[in-house]
């Protein structure tokens, strides 16, 4: 899967779930937690999601 699928892949999964973690989200999309990491930075610095540790956490809109 590339990147970009898998962090669409990411944030339907958040949207669904509300919080994941580095390794629930590895486990799911077949990837290392650093690639979890590098994508979770990339939708963090978008806006789209928060970092917490250990994971994420979907950010509320508005």
């Amino acid at each position: 899967m590339k990147s970009d699928g898998r962090r669409q892949g990411i944030m339907d999964f958040l949207m669904d779930t509300g919080t994941a973690s580095v390794d629930e989200l590895a486990s799911r999309f077949g990837v290392s937690k650093m690639t979890v990491h590098r994508d979770l930075d990339e939708l963090e610095e978008s806006g789209f999601l928060r970092k917490v540790r250990g994971g994420a956490s979907i950010q509320p809109s508005g």
